[in-house]
């Protein structure tokens, strides 16, 4: 497996500076082509890329920071691109800021070391979607070593994250932070260091505080603190905020990070989170003594919700719970593996597990999940267990690939969708939903039919849409069959028939931010459902946000077609 580096990019402002960085010299000016310094230059429709500006030479291997001065006529979307070592653009090599002072200079500093070494450099485009007109002119341009950076910016070249293990805590539990420092960029190493972290409420009042001294490593790595504040029943329900500061008590230096995070209540809905890890897509069933599981795709969020980074979403976790709202974490499930294709031509699940579904069916479990080799070509894998503890993966592994689909794109040595399964039991039946793009390029949800669960046919096309349609849920309520969709192909449908017919209605998703009190978040995606009594129905929908997500979980309530109306969480559980 390759090993992916860490790649970052910092970035920070100083407004109202006047061409000071440059003022001792301009000697690297000459390195760039087509850069007049001091002259404007002028946005239009049709050309967003303004400047180009290829090195003369190669750089120095020290001299990766990049120091950019300029100013513009009205605030502006500014775009940042540069070559790799191929002398292709790589889309890692990007970083869009924004300016949002006018006619005043800003000094910018980038830091471009984990990039390699630079053969050329395409050095600015302003955002087309900021419309034509737009003034700007270069002050100054130039790369230099990290001494030269200017001391008020050396803060903002250090990587540094303060945040709380779950966005929701019930009053009484302990809070649990971490934070992490990425010391490439520190500038004196063996100085102690202070780090405080407080919990601030929406007044702004602290009210509790965690302190403790370190030192960084000698070698450039990832420095990880974690601490533990016990709330003694003093906080109430609300928003709060963790504000971390690490202090080095020897130069002075100040690195500040804040997280906000809420305490919640009895009356807000059910959420499932994991300690210091994100979740994505998920399934969520209830066992037959009555106790709910749910497993999703897992990783560390430093970085955000990376999955190409090493370690991340290689396994399922895995939590249980009574009531929904108190969870037990578990042991992950699921490794990847290096097996082969049963033709023995490539591996198929080398890179990760992706997007787990469970149903119930004869006394076992049987667990549909993604399986994505490492050229990220997907597949539909199969694990069995009697427990949901304990996991068998089917010896014939995978059980559907889209080889056999000609309307399907669909590859082993490449990108090539064919993920996020649901299945659907309709009476003797199974069908097995997932996404797909077709060879035209429209987006669709795919289905395929089997009897026992392990033989399946070749899939067809349910559902089109004109983007991927992410994460199909499908259930059956009465004689009608519902589906959502996610991503840029989110939508809802319906259909008299499992594998045919679907159309496009309107019926709300759970309004997950209007039931998110505390912390912003984006809309929901990812739904599953889950039967619930004899006649209900479960959604649980995952929220976005870039430190963790969490999973919310609702009541459906329905007309008497079976079409979502609305949703309830929390609900009562003895129903």
């Amino acid at each position: 497996m390759e090993v992916k580096t860490m790649r970052m990019i910092y970035l920070v402002c100083v407004f109202g500076v006047a061409s000071h960085a440059f003022a001792s010299s301009d000697v690297k000016w000459e390195q760039f082509k087509g850069i007049d310094k001091g002259n404007y230059y002028t946005t239009t429709e049709d050309d967003p890329w303004l400047l180009s500006a290829p090195l003369s030479a190669e750089l120095p291997a020290e001299e990766h920071y990049l120091l950019l001065e300029m100013s513009v006529s009205k605030p502006t979307a500014v775009e940042l691109r540069w070559m790799n070592d191929d002398h292709q653009f790589d889309g890692d090599c990007t970083l869009s800021f924004r300016i949002d002072q006018i006619n005043t200079p800003v000094l910018k500093v980038v830091d471009l070391d984990r990039f390699g070494t630079f053969h050329s450099l395409n050095v600015l485009r302003l955002d087309p979607g900021n419309g034509a007109g737009v003034k700007f002119k270069i002050h100054g341009l130039e790369f230099v070593s990290a001494d030269q950076v200017p001391p008020e910016l050396l803060a903002g070249l250090i990587e540094f994250r303060g945040y709380t293990s779950k966005l929701h805590y019930l009053p009484g539990e302990l809070i649990e932070y971490r934070a992490t420092l990425l010391s490439s960029n520190y500038p004196v190493r063996k100085s102690p260091k202070l780090l405080t972290a407080n919990i601030v409420n929406s007044e702004g009042d602290i009210v509790a505080s965690h302190f403790q001294q370190y030192a960084l490593p000698e070698i450039y790595q990832l420095k990880e603190l974690y601490g533990v504040m016990n709330q003694d029943g003093k906080l109430e329900p609300g928003k709060y905020r963790l504000e971390t500061v690490s202090r080095d008590m020897l130069t002075g230096l100040e690195l500040k990070s804040s997280h906000e995070f809420g305490i919640i209540s009895d009356d807000d809905p059910y959420i499932y989170e994991t300690p210091f890890k994100y979740v994505k897509d998920f399934t969520i069933i209830q066992d037959q003594e009555g106790l709910w599981h749910i497993f999703s795709i897992t990783g560390d969020y430093f970085e955000g919700h990376d999955w190409q980074s090493d370690g991340n979403e290689r396994t399922f976790s895995h939590g249980t719970s009574k009531d929904l709202r108190h969870w037990e974490y578990h042991t992950p499930v699921l490794c990847i593996s290096e097996n082969d294709y049963p033709d023995g031509n490539g591996k198929y699940e080398d890179r990760g597990v992706w997007a787990p579904h469970i149903i119930y069916h004869k006394g076992t479990y049987y667990m549909f999940y993604t399986s994505v080799n490492e050229q990220v070509s997907q597949t539909i894998s199969l694990a069995t267990s009697k427990d949901l503890f304990t996991w068998t993966k089917y010896d014939k592994n995978p059980i559907v690939t889209l080889e056999d689909a000609e309307w399907a794109y669909w590859r082993r040595d490449g990108w090539a969708d064919c993920r996020d399964p649901a299945i659907l039991v309709d009476g003797n039946k199974f069908y097995m939903y997932c996404t797909v793009y077709a060879k035209d390029g429209r987006g669709t949800v795919s289905v395929c039919e089997s009897s026992n669960l392990t033989h399946w046919t070749t899939p067809t096309i349910a559902a089109v849409g004109k983007h991927a349609m992410e994460s199909p849920q499908v259930w059956k309520k009465g004689d009608h069959y519902f589906m959502t969709t996610s991503s840029t192909g989110a939508g809802v449908w319906k259909s008299d028939h499992p594998d045919k017919g679907w159309r496009e209605v309107d019926f709300p998703r759970p309004p997950v931010q209007t039931l998110e009190k505390y912390v912003p978040t984006s809309v929901s995606y990812a739904e599953e459902v889950a039967p619930f009594g004899d006649d209900s129905m479960l959604m649980a929908s995952i929220t976005w946000r870039h430190w963790g997500n969490s999973i919310y979980i609702s009541k459906i309530i329905s007309d008497d077609e079976g079409q979502p109306i609305r949703y309830e969480s929390p609900f009562r559980l003895d129903e």
